[in-house]
């Protein structure tokens, strides 16, 4: 694939998803900030890649393949010092190391990396040592790995009590495990889950919801317009 590529050095975005790609090499494109692996056939980490195209990534989603554990060797994440978000979903990743967290740990903010192999308990977290040096993560997708109790709707409480210990301690802007925005899960807490989740059925839905009277705003509309999500009423 990558000799139809060469040359194009101004390109910013590749999307590839949805092919069968066996390999993440691509030829020097400087230039780019977002490419799309997802749904593919890669097993192998590429370091030309980061070399040559690294410079200025800002968004790199690699999800549903069969990437695993990339070698000290293999990668040099300082080779794209810029990433914002990255998807490692679906994959065969075991840990997130030290020197992923130390590279990408000034810039990274949303973090997919569910539905992989990792492990860990109350006793033994090495497999996590990365997350602690991600001092700006604001999400985090780590449900379904084997850290994952499926026994309860939310992962259980050990993984609940160390992602959300490690990954406060690491960024104070860390606000979402998984899809559960702590915000949101506050409000409910402190107003009630009527009032909060209620309001925001669809009204030509038939069923019991809190009613307010005309001209006033309800606590829920106050909340949603704070975390700018009024629109998705």
């Amino acid at each position: 694939m990558h000799e139809y590529l060469e040359g194009l050095t101004n390109i910013t975005e590749l999307w590839l998803g949805k092919n069968k790609i066996t390999s993440m090499y691509l030829p020097p494109m400087p230039k780019l900030t977002r490419v799309a692996w997802q749904c593919n056939r890669l097993t192998a980490w590429d370091k030309a890649f980061f070399e040559n195209c690294g410079a200025n990534l800002t968004h790199l989603y690699c999800g549903e393949n069969a990437l695993c554990d990339w070698a000290d060797n293999e990668i040099d994440w300082h080779k794209a010092p810029n990433i914002v978000e990255m998807d490692l979903s679906h994959n065969q990743i075991t840990k997130v190391d030290e020197a992923f967290g130390a590279a990408l740990g000034p810039t990274l903010k949303e973090f997919w990396i569910n539905a992989n192999q990792i492990d860990f308990d109350a006793n033994d977290q090495a497999a996590l040592k990365g997350l602690r040096k991600l001092h700006k993560l604001e999400t985090l997708y780590m449900e379904h790995n084997r850290c994952w109790d499926a026994n309860y709707q939310d992962g259980g409480p050990t993984y609940q009590r160390v992602l959300r210990q490690t990954c406060a301690a690491a960024s104070r802007s860390f606000c979402q495990l998984d899809a559960l925005c702590f915000d949101f899960e506050k409000q409910i807490e402190d107003d009630g889950y009527h009032e909060t989740v209620y309001q925001y059925r669809d009204n030509t839905v038939k069923g019991i919801r809190k009613v307010v009277a005309e001209g006033e705003t309800s606590k829920a509309d106050a909340i949603m317009s704070d975390l700018g999500m009024a629109d998705k009423q």
